[in-house]
């Protein structure tokens, strides 16, 4: 609920200030930057952001200040500022080489390369998204390999090589569904989808343009199976017994 993290990230950002404690402060404001990117609050985020920039470098904590890059790439990418967006991912990735933090590296290539895609620049695009790839393999970090796969996935798709793209877009997905269900709670497994139906809608469209129609039906209630089940998880919903069948097949399809 972003209203509520709002409220509770403006309680610390004062008790923080109450306290001086500069670094709680400067997180509370990056964090609150996020919220308020997003619920599309741009200018609210880009002022938040500035405020957690000025303690940052006050400090000189530059993990802190390569991350906060990465957020506001992230908000002139949403904003369509995306020669801007690039200079800020670009400054994360410069500060990521120098401390040689390898996860964060690999996060900063594939935004790289999905900055790059939305500029229509398909070379530099795939170049980021193979070197988040290569990475993401070696450090078995999931989240980012699922991501650039998607991407490369994105390239071949634009290119009209859609029966390798559909190659790509499997594998995040198989990902996808692996990191799900190593989540442990039921809220977790509900929010977990969100944002991330990327590969499942593109999966879906390719299989319907080679019509293999039955493959993107199965596809496509996979993806509203899981979700549905989340949410029911996440009521914790008793199940009547006329409804047991319905449910047993939503988990049916949960385990093809």
């Amino acid at each position: 609920d972003l209203k509520k993290a709002e409220n509770y990230i403006t309680r610390v950002v004062r008790l923080a200030t109450t306290l001086n404690y500069p670094l709680s402060i400067a997180d509370a404001w990056m964090n609150l930057g996020v919220v308020y990117n997003n619920e599309g609050r741009y200018k609210d985020a880009l002022t938040a952001y500035t405020e957690a920039m000025k303690i940052y470098e006050e400090l000189n904590i530059q993990p802190r200040i390569a991350a906060l890059m990465n957020n506001v790439a992230t908000l002139n990418q949403h904003q369509g500022y995306l020669e801007l967006a690039l200079e800020a991912q670009l400054e994360a990735l410069k500060i990521h080489q120098e401390l040689n933090m390898p996860f964060d590296l690999a996060l900063d290539y594939g935004n790289l390369g999905t900055i790059y895609l939305d500029m229509k620049d398909v070379t530099k695009s795939e170049e980021y998204f193979r070197k988040g790839l290569e990475l993401s393999q070696k450090l078995n970090y999931s989240n980012m390999i699922w991501y650039c796969q998607t991407g490369l996935g994105r390239i071949l798709l634009e290119q009209g090589k859609r029966e390798e793209s559909l190659t790509y877009f499997k594998q995040a997905i198989d990902i996808l569904e692996g990191l799900r269900e190593k989540l442990t709670s039921s809220e977790m497994k509900r929010d977990f989808f969100e944002n991330k139906l990327l590969a499942y809608d593109l999966t879906v469209e390719v299989l319907w343009d080679l019509g293999q129609f039955e493959e993107a039906f199965n596809y496509t209630e996979r993806a509203r199976a899981r979700s549905f089940l989340d949410i029911l998880g996440g009521a914790i919903l008793k199940v009547k017994d006329e409804d047991k069948e319905m449910f047993n097949r939503l988990q049916d399809l949960e385990i093809k």
